[in-house]
């Protein structure tokens, strides 16, 4: 499990903070989310629950989202109402990786009760929970933000949603520790 959980924290790390040198991505944003998928993969070979397998799928496709908008940036199609598209297109990508971070959690809280420790699963529990509420008021504000065309403000939704995703890589983090520590113990 250790290993799934930070191949997760390396494919949201990437697929957040892609590199970009005059227009080209060395580690495009698809790259990410199939390096979060093998670990989601990971994770469900080891605790078979159907909100991992959701999950990968869900994974998969943010993946191919992802790698149909970098072709289109690659090769610099121009396509017609872009920006309520694009603007579209985002607001869907933040609610599907958020179905997909509840997913992760979901199995994971799961897989922490199979193991009796509830106590840890509770933890976690109220993590998933503010974290659901806060990504949602965050996805309601950048689709104000969309909506009023205000460059302040997409700017500000942008800042908030990296730091839910450092939020996300937090919990994940702490996830791994914890399992892996438990590991030790028994």
């Amino acid at each position: 499990m250790e290993k799934g959980y930070r191949t997760i924290f390396w494919g949201f790390f990437i697929a957040t903070f892609h590199i970009s040198i005059q227009g080209f991505q060395i580690l495009p944003v698809f790259l990410g989310w199939l390096i979060v998928a093998q670990g989601i993969s990971i994770l469900h070979v080891h605790f078979s629950t159907k909100s991992f397998l959701k999950a990968k799928v869900m994974a998969i496709l943010i993946i191919i989202y992802s790698l149909l908008w970098d072709i289109k940036r690659f090769v610099q199609i121009v396509i017609p109402y872009e920006y309520i598209i694009s603007s579209a297109g985002n607001i869907l990508l933040a609610m599907g990786t958020l179905w997909m971070e509840f997913l992760l959690l979901e199995g994971s809280i799961a897989y922490l009760q199979e193991l009796q420790l509830d106590r840890k699963a509770v933890e976690y529990g109220r993590r998933l929970r503010s974290f659901l509420v806060i990504s949602l008021i965050q996805i309601i504000f950048l689709t104000v933000t969309y909506v009023i065309l205000d460059q302040i403000l997409i700017t500000v939704s942008a800042i908030c949603a990296i730091i839910l995703v450092i939020w996300f890589i937090n919990i994940i983090s702490s996830l791994r520790k914890n399992l892996s520590e438990e590991a030790r113990v028994n």
